[in-house]
């Protein structure tokens, strides 16, 4: 299995009609619309795009809850160390 791009991912406004999902200003996805502005409230794309930029973090959390139903559970620099992969603990 390929290595991921290393998070935090987060969503920014490329155009009018385009969402990218970056990560450390590297672009690792584009969703396009044919709306005509992104910008405005919440739109399928925009929630697409969040959902899309969760993927690293909810999987990494997923697995440590994983290991914590399994082995016993991780250790408290365990989880911490998930936490920081996943952009959510400095």
């Amino acid at each position: 299995m390929s290595a991921h791009t290393p998070g935090p991912w987060e969503v920014e406004q490329n155009t009018t009609n385009a969402l990218e999902i970056v990560a450390e200003e590297v672009c690792i996805a584009t969703i396009c619309s044919d709306e005509d502005d992104l910008a405005e409230g919440d739109c399928e794309e925009r929630a697409n795009a969040r959902l899309i930029a969760a993927a690293q973090t909810m999987g990494l959390l997923l697995l440590s809850a994983w290991q914590h139903v399994s082995h016993g559970g991780p250790t408290r620099g365990e989880l911490e160390a998930v936490l920081r992969m996943a952009g959510l603990l400095t």
